[in-house]
């Protein structure tokens, strides 16, 4: 059986999968700024006994905060980036502009779903990614999130009230 944890630190949350060989057997996710002010709480999750470690990050001081504590961890640990995205061709041209989250979601849309794909992924940010069999990650766009648009109206119009998205996060997501 093949384990691997797969990392993703987002602007506001970060969650970590803990698969087994391909089905996902446990999904944990806590708020991104607390894990930049004390990440030993979200480290003890993460073991060799769970497997390999893959990650993305958009977030550069979560991500030293946690390869710091992973200094004793046994297994691998990969980053997703353009020069390791499981073997996806990539044909964005200026591939240094890919976010890791992004090529974290164009492998999962490469190697899972029916292709041509568009990858929607609401978050902090709103972004749209084109993935094809031929061209794998062929680029997108950026656009702010649910909340930066709800703010953004507010802000902006006459009559819209401010509106604010629950933070509420579910802490364990079982399977």
């Amino acid at each position: 059986m093949r384990k691997v944890q797969c990392l993703d630190i987002g602007n506001t949350t970060t969650k970590i999968g803990f698969f087994e060989d391909d089905k996902i057997c446990k999904l944990k996710q806590i708020e991104t700024k607390s894990l930049i002010s004390d990440s030993e709480k979200f480290i003890d999750l993460i073991s060799g006994e769970n497997g390999d470690l893959c990650y993305c990050s958009v977030v550069p001081n979560a991500e030293k905060n946690i390869l710091e504590a992973l200094n004793k961890f046994e297994g691998s640990i990969h980053v997703v980036s353009p020069s390791f995205c499981a073997g996806i061709p990539i044909s964005y041209q200026n591939k240094k502009e890919i976010g890791s989250d992004r090529i974290a979601n164009a492998i999962a849309t490469y190697f899972t779903l029916s292709l041509p794909a568009v990858v929607i992924d609401l978050g902090t940010a709103t972004t749209f990614d084109i993935v094809t069999k031929k061209g794998g990650y062929e680029g997108g766009i950026i656009l702010p999130g649910p909340q930066g648009f709800l703010d953004f109206l507010n802000e902006n119009t006459a009559l819209l009230p401010k509106v604010e998205l629950s933070n509420e996060r579910s802490v364990d997501i079982p399977y």
